[in-house]
C-alpha cells in the first residue's frame, strides 16, 4: 500500500477530524490556520479507464445509445465507481469510468462485451490509458494489449 504525508490547510481553531479510505479517524488541531503535525493516508486504489475516441457525425446517435447501454451495466457492477463520456465539438469523445480494482474492469468488459464490439464498428478509438496501482494494472495487460495503451501508476491522490 501506497503511503504519502498530506498537508491540509483547514481554517479552524477546533479539533478536525479526517477519516480516511482505510483506518480509524485521524484528528488534528489547527493553530491560527496552521497544522499542527502531520498525518499519513493512504492512496486511493482506483482503477481508472480513460478511452480517447473519435466518431463521425452519421454515428453519433448510434455511439450515444451505447453509451446509455454501458452506463446501465452499472446495476450489475457494484465495483463500478463512476463512467462518464464527455463530447466535443469536433467528433472526439472521452470516456472515463474507475473501478475499485482490475477485476471490476475485467468484469465490466466481460458484461459489455457485445456493445464495446457493436461501438468499435461506429468510432476510432485513438487511445486508451490505464491508471491504478501497479499490481492492479499488471492484471489488466493481456485484456488491454490490443489497444497499446498508456499505463500510469498511481502515486497521490484522495477519494472522498
Amino acid at each position: 500500500m501506497t503511503k504519502t504525508s498530506v498537508f491540509l490547510g483547514v481554517q479552524t481553531r477546533r479539533p478536525t477530524t479526517i477519516l480516511p479510505a482505510v483506518g480509524k479517524p485521524l484528528s488534528l488541531w489547527f493553530i491560527q490556520n496552521q497544522i499542527v503535525g502531520e498525518i499519513i493516508v493512504s492512496v486511493p486504489q482506483i482503477v481508472t479507464v480513460v478511452g480517447y475516441i473519435t466518431i463521425p457525425e452519421t454515428h453519433a446517435a448510434s455511439f450515444r445509445k451505447n453509451c446509455a447501454e454501458m452506463i446501465e451495466l452499472r446495476k450489475q457492477e457494484p465495483g463500478h465507481l463512476a463512467s462518464a463520456y464527455s463530447f466535443g465539438s469536433d467528433g472526439a469523445v472521452v470516456s472515463r469510468e474507475d473501478y475499485d480494482s482490475a477485476d471490476s474492469v475485467i468484469r465490466h468488459m466481460e458484461l459489455g462485451s457485445h456493445i464495446f464490439e457493436s461501438t468499435q464498428e461506429l468510432v476510432s478509438i485513438t487511445g486508451v490509458e490505464l491508471h491504478g496501482p501497479a499490481a492492479e494494472l499488471e492484471k489488466l495487460r493481456e485484456l488491454f494489449s490490443g489497444m497499446n495503451p498508456g499505463f500510469f501508476v498511481t502515486e497521490f491522490g484522495f477519494r472522498r
